[in-house]
C-alpha cells in the first residue's frame, strides 16, 4: 500500500494505514442521500470508493480511540491537507481491520 500524504497526517504517529477498498467495505451500509442529485443511492464499497478516487489519490487510515469507538479517515487534496472522516457505522469490521494491519485493539 502506497502513501501519499502520511507527513501531512497531524495524528501519522497514531493512525493505522489499511487499503482504501478494505476500509470501504468496512464502513459500507445502507442508502445515502445525495442532494445535489436529488437521490437516494446505496451507501456501499463501490460509491465510496468514486467518490474517494475522483478526487486524486488518498491514504486510509483508522484512528484508534481510547473509547474502543475508533475514528476512520481518508486524506487527499493536492498538498494532502483534506480529508473525509466517514462515520463508522460497523465498529466491529473497523475493529477486524485494525487487528488485521497493526492496531492493537
Amino acid at each position: 500500500m502506497k502513501l501519499y500524504w502520511h507527513e501531512y497526517n497531524p495524528w501519522a504517529d497514531s493512525v493505522v494505514y489499511v487499503p482504501a477498498e478494505e476500509l470501504a467495505e468496512a464502513i459500507a451500509g445502507g442508502t445515502t442521500y445525495i442532494l445535489d442529485e436529488n437521490r437516494t443511492v446505496p451507501y456501499d464499497a463501490a460509491f465510496i470508493l468514486e467518490r474517494w478516487f475522483k478526487r486524486g489519490p488518498v491514504d486510509c487510515y483508522i484512528l484508534p480511540q481510547p473509547s474502543g469507538d475508533h475514528s476512520v479517515g481518508a486524506r487527499y487534496g493536492k498538498e494532502g491537507s483534506e480529508y473525509f472522516s466517514p462515520y463508522n457505522q460497523n465498529p466491529e469490521k473497523v475493529i477486524a481491520l485494525l487487528k488485521k494491519y497493526g492496531g492493537k485493539r
